[in-house]
Parts: structure tokens; C-alpha cells; sequence
């Protein structure tokens, strides 16, 4: 029988730290067994490269229709939802996963963007575009213009309107703003007194 096993050394750190919802435990990997450690990469792996095609639909919906049409969410999701056009949704996910593994194999663990949505941008861009929206929406409804104009384009096509705003000269300089929002943020967080709040 062929022998279908991989063998690896490597040298891991002798805790982990995983974090949610503001706690935390401590994985004590050397009292692991090996095999533990063999499920948590082929778990971790699986994920990492299933993730990557979570995009698929709307990258395919992009290539099927153009830019234009695309911007649109009805249309998106009446192309997505149509069954003769899920054979080339399921090639897309194929594709993007298979992208992932090459990157991986690369040696480069970073994300594959998918569609152009907005993964794996910056704090600072998510933060200048989170203003962007909100001057945007307030702009619009001072304007009498509908929201839905903005509102029913994907999410790629928002974030396309909401840069443009962004790198306008002569406007509000949003990356400035939320950088510095940022900052305060993380100012105001190392300043807390937890000894005052009994903590």
C-alpha cells in the first residue's frame, strides 16, 4: 500500500494564545499529542483555503456580467441564483482555492482577495471609508437623492464611490481623520484605570 503520510519537523513555540469576544486561553502545545497537532494543521488548512473561495459567486456574477451590471445586487443575485450558472460559480471556488494553495506552497500566507469586496484592507482604510459612508449617506438624504442608489450596489462597487471620495483633493481628508480616530482609540485604551475600576 502506498504510503500517503508526510513527515515534518517543526519547531512550535511551547504555548499558544487564542483569542475571542475580549478573552483568552493558553493551549499548552507540548502537552499535545502529535496527532493532535497533525488535526490541527489539516484543520487549519482546510479552512484557510476553503475561506478563500467564499467570494466565488460575486467573481464569477463580475465576469459573467461586466462591471457595470455587477454593481447592481439584483443583478448579482439573480445571475447567482439562476442554476444554470452554478457550474461556473463551482469553477470559480476551484479556482480561487487552487490560487491559495499556490500562494501558500509560495510561502506567502496572505489572504487572496477575492472580487475587489474590501479583504484585507487596513484599519485606516476601513476607518476612512466607515466616514466616507456616513458623510455619503447624510449628503444624500440632505439631497433628496434615494439611498437604495448607493445602498443596492455590492459591496465592491460602494467601496469603488466611497475611495473616489476618499481620494478627492480638496475634501475631507478621511484617511487623516481616521487615523487619527484610531490613535485616540488606542490612547484612550492604554490610559483605562483598571485599578480605579477595581479591576
Amino acid at each position: 500500500m502506498e504510503d500517503t503520510t508526510h513527515k515534518v519537523e517543526v519547531v512550535l513555540p511551547k504555548e499558544l494564545t487564542v483569542q475571542s469576544r475580549g478573552k483568552e486561553v493558553v493551549v499548552d502545545l507540548a502537552a499535545l499529542d502529535p496527532k493532535i497537532i497533525a488535526l490541527a494543521v489539516a484543520h487549519g488548512l482546510t479552512q484557510k483555503v476553503g475561506d478563500s473561495a467564499a467570494g466565488a459567486a460575486g467573481s464569477a456574477a463580475l465576469g459573467a456580467l461586466g462591471t457595470e451590471k455587477a454593481k447592481q445586487k439584483a443583478n448579482v443575485k439573480e445571475w447567482t441564483g439562476d442554476e444554470g450558472n452554478w457550474s461556473m460559480i463551482a469553477q470559480e471556488a476551484q479556482r480561487m482555492m487552487q490560487a491559495t494553495v499556490d500562494k501558500l506552497a509560495s510561502g506567502d500566507w496572505g489572504r487572496i482577495a477575492s472580487s475587489g469586496g474590501g479583504t484585507g484592507v487596513s484599519a485606516v482604510v476601513k476607518k476612512a471609508r466607515e466616514l466616507a459612508r456616513f458623510d455619503l449617506k447624510a449628503a444624500m438624504r440632505n439631497a433628496g437623492k434615494d439611498l437604495k442608489q448607493f445602498t443596492d450596489l455590492t459591496a465592491a462597487a460602494q467601496n469603488e464611490k466611497l475611495d473616489a471620495m476618499i481620494a478627492k483633493e480638496g475634501g475631507r481628508d478621511y484617511t487623516g481623520d481616521a487615523q487619527k480616530f484610531l490613535d485616540d482609540a488606542k490612547a484612550a485604551v492604554a490610559a483605562i484605570d483598571f485599578e480605579g475600576l477595581g479591576f
